[in-house]
């Protein structure tokens, strides 16, 4: 039988911002992909559960010791082990075909029901290849119902131990940001069990976490198997763990990263967010809106792990959205189009190629446009909405001066981030669109300079401009047709940049 039982020690040690280590004594299993698929590791205190909720074989009327369930594993729902394993190196840009060899799972079974697994590893070896690893996918798991799938490798054979590294797109400790990049290292484990992981950050390791064995593997034999009752420590691993990150907390004063939204594919979310009767009812009208679109196709991930399509049947971009908080529906319905970007930027969906979804949206723009009015009860909801979400001031005195202030007054130095160096807010006119080579800048000028010549502006006119942004117009009409200029704004860092604009 090659699928083993270890008894193997977990160490983690923190090398930044402060010194801290620890280690642990853990049972720990590396099936045969194989063997459990054709049930020959099944016994009177193992066996495979297929199905969520399914019942036990026909005889065994007593729950097994120890379990593994499928459901537990990569992706939720129905679908057995190799099937998933190839889903996810397909999602990761690897032949799925690979999942069909040999396949070793790195895990820790359910003891009575009960199981914490902070990471699964699934070792892909190429046939007929004595040496050599041909793939990896590292399944690490947070505390908040999520898991990402890290797969790593190219699909030829790397010697042992086999070296991959990843960058960190998943929020496990608290006590770790975003930043960083993960150095994988695998032993052959149809032989041993080695494994390590460093989180490197330019250039400095911030921690080493390692799950390795002094000892052979032990078949998984009834003696073997019925050991674990008297094995203590699994029932302490999360306890511990639980302590540590007291200690760090209290005793060394690390400080806490708040966890981000998920923003990868490659997460998976077991637990979505809960989803409210009115972001339900908003997700309905929203996918109702999407339903005469037929330009390209949209591919809608929702949390809770089911994809819609929308679109199809004429030519168009192919995109996919992963949502990731059901207030993404309530967003887009409240604030529509500069919902769908805020949206974005808080995380609460993401993309693979955000010009393919925009391309969708543009696509079928015409058919968006038709089917905005086409429910009075929708829109009487939308207009309800939007007003308790944002309710601008009124357009009084002092209300447009709040509006303007809310827009422009961010900061003179957001704007100069995506403004060419005129501050001009507008479209320019280029005098060749098909010569990329032209200098924003310069096409910006030529269309202040057409504005002034079919404005008819002459030397000594009196020109009142309403509302003048940072005042390349003002400066340009004066200083070259020869006009006074009267500039108003209702934005006070407009009117400060522009003044000194004008005084230099």
């Amino acid at each position: 039988m090659n699928s083993l039982l270890y008894d193997a020690w977990v160490l983690h040690r923190r090398e930044y911002p402060t010194k801290h280590e620890f280690s642990y004594h853990v049972p720990v299993f590396i099936f045969d992909l194989a063997e459990l698929e054709s049930g020959a590791v099944d016994s009177v205190w193992f066996r495979r559960r297929l199905v969520k909720g399914s019942q036990a074989k026909p005889g065994a009327m007593l729950p097994r010791l120890l379990s593994l369930r499928e459901w537990d594993y990569l992706y939720p729902g129905p679908g057995g082990l190799r099937q998933k394993l190839g889903r996810a190196l397909a999602a990761g840009g690897l032949e799925a075909g690979l999942a069909g060899g040999q396949v070793r799972l790195v895990t820790s079974a359910r003891f009575l029901g009960y199981a914490f697994n902070p990471v699964n590893f699934w070792l892909i070896y190429n046939d007929g290849e004595a040496q050599g690893l041909a793939a990896a996918v590292a399944e690490v798991n947070n505390t908040f119902g999520e898991k990402h799938l890290y797969v790593l490798g190219g699909g030829s054979s790397q010697a042992f131990p086999a070296r991959y590294a990843a960058r960190k797109e998943f929020h496990v400790s608290p006590f770790n940001d975003m930043e960083g990049d993960y150095e994988f290292s695998f032993g052959d484990a149809r032989t041993g069990m080695d494994i390590s992981i460093d989180l490197v950050h330019e250039g400095n390791s911030l921690l080493h976490a390692r799950l390795w064995s002094d000892q052979a593997g032990r078949p998984l034999t009834a003696s073997a198997l019925g050991g674990l009752l008297l094995h203590p420590q699994r029932a302490l691993t999360y306890p511990r763990i639980l302590r540590q990150a007291a200690s760090l907390y209290l005793r060394r004063r690390l400080p806490v990263h708040t966890k981000p939204q998920p923003s990868s594919p490659m997460t998976i979310r077991f637990n979505p967010p809960p989803s409210s009767w009115l972001d339900r009812l908003a997700q309905g009208l929203i996918l109702g809106k999407l339903a005469g679109f037929k330009g390209g196709s949209l591919v809608i991930r929702l949390p809770d792990g089911r994809e819609i399509v929308k679109g199809g049947g004429e030519p168009g971009p192919r995109a996919c959205m992963e949502v990731s908080d059901p207030a993404f529906f309530r967003r887009l319905l409240t604030r529509g189009a500069t919902g769908l970007g805020e949206a974005y930027v808080d995380g609460l969906w993401d993309t693979d190629d955000l010009l393919k979804v925009f391309g969708f949206f543009l696509c079928n723009e015409t058919r968006l446009k038709r089917r905005e009015r086409p429910n009075p009860a929708a829109n009487l909801l939308q207009r309800m909405l939007s007003r308790g979400y944002h309710k601008p001031p009124a357009n009084t005195r002092s209300g447009s001066r709040a509006n303007v202030s809310a827009h422009y007054d961010l900061s003179n130095q957001a704007f100069s981030l995506f403004l060419d160096p005129t501050m001009t807010y507008s479209c320019a006119v280029f005098d060749d669109p098909e010569n990329p080579q032209e200098p924003l800048e310069e096409a910006q000028r030529r269309k202040l300079r057409l504005m002034a010549q079919k404005a008819g502006i002459k030397p000594g006119d009196q020109v009142l401009e309403i509302g003048c942004g940072w005042g390349s117009f003002a400066a340009l009409a004066a200083q070259e047709f020869d006009c006074r200029v009267t500039a108003l704004t209702l934005s006070r860092q407009q009117f400060e940049y522009t003044r000194d604009l004008v005084e230099r």
